[in-house]
């Protein structure tokens, strides 16, 4: 038996709903269908999954029946085959070769480049703090963690101009993938419309930059403290093989992307949402003064900030960064007792999932203390394992989970105690579903230093 679902346009189907209001569409769905909901997106049939043990299905129990496949088109226009869009064998070989990257000693190692771009940044917030005309804080984050993303990868071998560059041309990246997740159907790059065109040329530009890091990192012979000579010196442990330049590009690319975007929304949405509730601020500012005092934080401090740890979760869990995960079905599947069919798609989305009443209390409430370790591990033995899954699950789970806390945990530990960020009253602020969960049209603030 199929799953039900609501009735669409006889030809389009639902892809208007997908495009004007995708989460409005889905949410709408759920209530009224349940946990197992069929979709029409024209010629395909895509199936919402609600319930956090058909994620258990779809990441764990039989996962290689769902592929990333067609769903994936968008991002693969953008990063080549890199750990993000790939699949089957050429995807554990590449996730193996760049596991170390991501280990413990790795990152204590790029810890220090997040603080140092940080302190940049309240450095040139510190010369304009003069002006009282308020700032667009998602631009502002988005800078910040290209920077960081573009130092932690390539180092010291890359310069001022290049680093400016990169951030310039990954913002507009953003952009592109964004326009075309908008399209009714998405077009191939071989066709030359106006986003294709500007997909290409932004894409050579990155790839000059970057098959230079590539090149002078590989004929460097210092030891490597960035993440792309990590990725490069990795040898197959059964073949001894190196990446290619080609795998280190994509390797690259998906990390910027990945890495930079979703980084930069959770931490646009944490400022947004520390505005709008001063009380957590105020014992947020408790806990910095308390473990860390007048100095920056350090790798060893950032485990110790658990009431910050629990505001960047309890963000996540409303503003997801990635708010949906689609899989193509590779073969028929039941589900909850419904037939999914090969070739047609399933819909996983945190979103949803990180807001049903099941598993949440108040769960349109914003309450950091629920992820405190004295409420987290109560309700932990009744909560499902995915009624909350920012990162993804299962063997793809984000590879830089533990890079990105790092990375959201500093700056917020750096910003908060330097500047207060006053929400501009005089906007409204969307939450936008296009590849990644942005706040639209921005996130206009006032910076006012402290002390």
């Amino acid at each position: 038996m199929p799953p039900p679902g609501p009735k669409g346009h006889p030809i389009l189907g639902h892809l208007m709903g997908r495009r004007n209001d995708p989460i409005g569409l889905f949410v709408r769905g759920a209530r009224e269908f349940g946990d197992v909901v069929r979709f029409r997106m024209g010629p395909y049939k895509a199936n919402l999954l609600v319930h956090p043990e058909h994620a258990r299905r779809v990441f764990i129990e039989n996962h290689n029946n769902y592929a990333k496949g067609r769903i994936y088109d968008i991002t693969r226009m953008f990063l080549g085959n890199g750990i993000l869009t790939s699949e089957g064998e050429h995807w554990r070989r590449q996730r193996k070769l760049a596991q170390p990257a991501f280990h413990q000693k790795s990152l204590e190692s790029l810890h220090s480049k997040m603080v140092a771009a940080t302190d940049r940044l309240m450095a040139r917030w510190d010369r304009s703090t003069e002006s009282s005309c308020p700032r667009d804080v998602y631009q502002e984050m988005n800078q910040l963690t290209v920077g960081i993303a573009a130092s932690t990868l390539f180092g010291a071998s890359i310069s001022e101009s290049d680093t400016e560059a990169v951030i310039s041309a990954f913002g507009r990246i953003v952009e592109l993938a964004n326009e075309k997740a908008l399209e009714f159907i998405p077009l191939p790059l071989g066709i030359p419309t106006r986003t294709s065109l500007s997909i290409k040329k932004v894409i050579r530009a990155l790839d000059e930059i970057i098959y230079r890091m590539i090149r002078v990192n590989a004929g460097s012979k210092r030891e490597h403290d960035d993440i792309l000579g990590l990725l490069m010196s990795a040898k197959d442990e059964e073949t001894g093989k190196k990446m290619s330049e080609l795998e280190a590009r994509d390797e690259v690319m998906s990390f910027f992307i990945a890495g930079s975007e979703t980084s930069a929304n959770t931490l646009s949405w944490v400022w947004y949402v520390l505005s709008k509730h001063p009380h957590v601020y105020r014992k947020l500012l408790e806990e910095l003064d308390q473990e860390l005092g007048n100095d920056s934080p350090r790798f060893g401090d950032l485990s110790r900030l658990k009431y910050t740890n629990a505001i960047i979760k309890e963000t996540m869990r409303i503003y997801p960064p990635v708010w949906a995960i689609g899989r193509d079905v590779v073969a028929d599947d039941e589900i909850c007792g419904y037939h999914v069919a090969k070739g047609e798609f399933v819909v996983l989305c945190p979103y949803i999932a990180h807001r049903d009443p099941r598993w949440w209390t108040n769960p349109d409430g914003f309450d950091p203390d629920r992820f405190m370790p004295e409420r987290s591990s109560a309700a932990g033995l009744q909560r499902p394992r995915f009624a909350y899954f920012p990162f993804g699950g299962g063997q793809h789970q984000c590879i830089g989970e533990r890079f990105a806390m790092m990375e959201i945990v500093t700056v917020i530990a750096m910003v908060a105690r330097r500047f207060r960020l006053d929400l501009d009253p005089f906007q409204e602020i969307n939450a936008l579903p296009l590849l990644t969960l942005r706040p639209w049209p921005g996130v206009r603030m006032r910076l006012v230093r402290l002390g």
